[in-house]
């Protein structure tokens, strides 16, 4: 990606503290007013107005970094922790409640995936539990080993991306992407080397049928999963200016996606034409997470504590 790139500004801009921020999340609240969800470094998760630009809750969830954050419902949040315990909290008028709490033994970076009223949950051992609404409603489980399978070779499973509610896929230290079919013993259906080096992060749109996925490298790999026989192609290779990706999301409309450098860029390509749109030089160190809203705004925050609101190629 050329470097010549002109880089706009932000939107606005949101310093939440001085603790790296590693995941942020827009949501709709019960009153459908945009929310945007941050999670820190030191266990601590906040709630802002997007409209009013403002923090409007925080709860110290525990010493342990939090790692993801999603919601389940415009009521509910799922906090994942470093420590490898799973919450679920309900939002009230004013404060969160905590209504369950679950210990996978996941000490990993590997970060939960949701689907609808789907959640996919890392275990230990490279293990998986699909869960229908509540976490201890396990509804497939997946194990860490398969038939035949050498599963050193794989190494630990690196991300996770629920594509529907009968179909995971999995990425590894050693590159491999595998597709599980949930209905069928949650057996694996397909497999697909990308990297050489761990699927650090991947994103998927089911109306596209298509995935973008980073790694430690200058690469990004772009895929496509076949709706009828669950396979997976790479459909071409990426190639960045600097190595390292944090994250890599796909805008909702299926227009375009962005990738979080360790350089700290965001940058944007044309889904379609896989084509560089722009680089967003705004963190001088790296970008941890980026989220979508509905309306196309786009949200990445770093490791110095701020996050970084986006208004670009809306319409």
């Amino acid at each position: 990606m050329s470097s010549s790139l002109s880089s706009p500004e932000p939107a606005f801009v949101l310093r939440d503290s001085d603790v790296s921020i590693d995941c942020v999340k827009f949501v709709k609240n019960a009153k459908n007013e945009s929310e945007l969800f941050a999670a820190n470094r030191s266990g601590c998760f906040t709630t802002w107005n997007v409209k009013t630009r403002r923090k409007e809750r925080s709860i110290v969830i525990g010493d342990e970094p939090i790692l993801h954050v999603n919601s389940v419902d415009d009521k509910r949040i799922v906090i994942q922790s470093k420590n490898g315990k799973f919450s679920i909290f309900k939002s009230e008028e004013d404060s969160f409640q905590k209504e369950d709490e679950i210990d996978l033994g996941h000490f990993g970076f590997c970060r939960f995936s949701r689907f609808e009223s789907y959640i996919a949950l890392p275990t230990s051992r490279n293990g998986v539990f699909i869960c229908h609404r509540e976490l201890r409603n396990v509804v497939h489980r997946i194990e860490s080993r398969q038939d035949g399978d050498d599963e050193k070779k794989r190494g630990m499973m690196m991300s996770l991306c629920l594509v529907n509610e009968n179909q995971l896929v999995a990425g590894y230290e050693n590159g491999e992407l595998r597709v599980f079919e949930l209905q069928n013993g949650a057996k694996v259906r397909s497999s697909l080397r990308l990297f050489t080096e761990p699927v650090i992060c991947m994103d998927f749109h089911s109306v596209l049928s298509r995935g973008v996925a980073g790694t430690v490298t200058n690469q990004l790999a772009v895929w496509s999963l076949t709706s009828g026989d669950g396979e997976l192609r790479l459909d071409r290779r990426l190639q960045l200016v600097n190595p390292g990706t944090n994250c890599v999301r796909i805008r909702p409309d299926g227009k375009l996606f962005a990738c979080a450098g360790w350089d700290g860029r965001v940058r944007l390509f044309h889904m379609k034409k896989l084509i560089p749109l722009a680089a967003l030089e705004f963190h001088r160190e790296a970008v941890q997470w980026l989220d979508f809203s509905e309306d196309n705004l786009l949200a990445a925050c770093c490791t110095q504590g701020f996050i970084s609101v986006w208004s670009l190629y809306r319409s």
